[in-house]
C-alpha cells in the first residue's frame, strides 16, 4: 500500500533534518549565480552588462539542474540505506543535466499543449507526466521513456497520486510564503516602510534576496518529497484502490 501524503511528508522531514546541512549546502549554490545576476542588473545599462546578466541567468539554470539531480540521487541513497558518497554523486549529476533539461522541455510542451486545448487535459497531463523528471534522474530514462514511466506509475490511481503530488507541495509553498512574507513585513516595519506597499509593488532587491534565501531551504524538502513519492510508487505496483490521504 502506498504511503499517505502525511507519511511521505514525515519521512521527507526526517531525511531533511538528518542531512540538513548537506541538502541546504547544495541548494545554497543557487545564490552564486543569483547574486551575480542581481549585481549586474543593478549596474548602469550597457550591452556588455546585459550579455553578462544573460550568462548569469543561464548559469542559475545550470546550477539549478545540477542541484536537482544531486539532491534527488542523495535522497535515493539515504532512503535505501546505501553508502552515501555526496562528492561522487554531485560529479555524476553533471552528466545528467542535458537529459533532465530535455525531459523538462518535452514535459512543458505536452502540458502546455493540454492547457491550450482545455483546462482538464492540461491538469491530467501535468499529473500523468509530473514524475518524468524524477524518472530521468533516478533511472536515467531518456525524455520519451521518462514520460512513459511517469504515466505508467500514475495509471489506475490518478486521484491518490494527484493528491500526493499537489497537496503537500502546496502546503510547503503556503508555509514558505507565510514565513518569508512575515519576515519581509517585520523588516519593512522596522525600516519605516509600508509593508503592504513593499509586498504588493515590484519587489526591491532586498526582498528578492530574502525570497532567494528562503528558497534554498524549501527546494531540498520539495525534492526529497517528490523523490520519495516516486520511489514509493515504483515499490508498490497498482494492486488495489489506495486511500487518498
Amino acid at each position: 500500500m502506498l504511503m499517505t501524503a502525511t507519511e511521505l511528508l514525515k519521512e521527507s522531514l526526517q531525511l531533511y533534518r538528518k542531512q540538513f546541512w548537506l541538502f541546504v549546502g547544495y541548494a545554497a549554490w543557487l545564490l552564486v549565480p543569483f547574486a551575480a545576476f542581481v549585481i549586474l542588473m543593478s549596474t548602469p545599462e550597457h550591452p556588455a552588462i546585459l550579455g553578462l546578466a544573460i550568462l548569469a541567468a543561464l548559469g542559475e539554470l545550470f546550477v539549478g539542474l545540477w542541484i536537482t539531480i544531486t539532491i534527488v540521487l542523495l535522497t535515493k541513497q539515504l532512503s535505501e540505506g546505501t553508502d552515501l558518497d555526496a562528492a561522487q554523486t554531485s560529479r555524476n549529476a553533471l552528466m545528467g543535466i542535458q537529459n533532465l533539461l530535455a525531459t523538462i522541455f518535452l514535459q512543458i510542451l505536452i502540458v502546455l499543449g493540454g492547457f491550450l486545448l482545455l483546462i482538464i487535459p492540461g491538469i491530467m497531463f501535468a499529473i500523468w507526466y509530473g514524475l518524468s523528471q524524477t524518472a530521468a534522474v533516478i533511472d536515467g530514462k531518456r525524455p520519451i521513456d521518462a514520460l512513459s514511466t511517469s504515466r505508467s506509475l500514475v495509471r489506475g490511481r490518478f486521484a491518490p497520486v494527484a493528491w500526493r503530488m499537489i497537496s503537500v507541495p502546496i502546503g510547503m509553498w503556503i508555509v514558505y510564503s507565510i514565513i518569508v512574507g512575515g519576515v519581509i513585513y517585520i523588516i519593512a516595519g522596522l525600516a519605516g516602510l509600508d509593508p503592504v506597499t513593499v509586498l504588493s509593488e515590484e519587489p526591491a532587491i532586498w526582498v528578492e534576496i530574502l525570497e532567494a534565501v528562503g528558497e534554498i531551504f524549501l527546494i531540498p524538502l520539495a525534492l526529497i518529497y517528490s523523490t520519495l513519492l516516486y520511489l514509493d510508487l515504483k515499490n508498490h505496483p497498482l494492486e488495489a484502490p489506495e486511500k487518498v490521504a
